[in-house]
């Protein structure tokens, strides 16, 4: 299909040639490039669900991730996810430090949300006097190579780096049992 992703207003990205040439060399290789594309109907087509996913309450449409090279500052903020993932991991290396759900002490994670959890922690910046706690926290490093896939449960904490540009798909599966609560309104 003719699919243009835009990477800055004044860039163009018509095939995946040129969205590949654009990882290896982006605009601002210090700041990294992140993308994430929800598939139409027919992109689908390109990443159906794996037949293990069959009968699970899939959550939406399969999400593609693209990113240039960044090993020294996330393409992913820390968040937590409200629903369990499954990563499948096409190329590229992608580090991801995972956190369990009691460290969101640690963490930071705001208050008011949807179905992604941001945390007020900077990971790259994390100023003592401001986030304390997170010192203590301790993250799972996990690497992931071409042809893997991460499950990420439902509430556990993440950010991700691009060791070199790579591409990956995720599907989420609704799961009622480990769903984080819904914040609370102040009244």
């Amino acid at each position: 299909g003719s699919i243009t992703v835009k990477a800055k207003p004044s860039q163009k990205i018509n095939t995946v040639a040129d969205l590949l040439a654009h990882m290896k060399n982006p605009p601002d290789p210090a700041g990294g490039f992140s993308k994430m594309t929800i598939l139409s109907e027919a992109e689908k087509l390109l990443f159906p669900t794996p037949e293990f996913l069959n009968g699970f309450n899939i959550s939406g449409a399969p999400q593609l991730w693209t990113a240039s090279a960044s090993p020294e500052r996330p393409v992913t903020k820390m968040h937590r996810d409200g629903s369990t993932g499954f990563l499948g991991h096409i190329f590229g290396r992608k580090k991801l430090n995972i956190y369990s759900p009691d460290q969101s002490k640690y963490l930071y994670p705001k208050k008011a949300y949807n179905i992604v959890q941001p945390c007020w922690v900077d990971i790259v910046n994390s100023i003592e006097d401001i986030f304390p706690n997170y010192r203590h926290a301790r993250p799972i490093e996990v690497i992931l190579q071409p042809g893997e896939m991460l499950i990420q449960p439902t509430g556990w904490f993440h950010s991700v780096y691009a060791l070199d540009p790579v591409m990956s798909v995720s599907y989420f599966v609704m799961d009622e049992v480990h769903r984080p609560p819904a914040p609370r309104l102040a009244m």
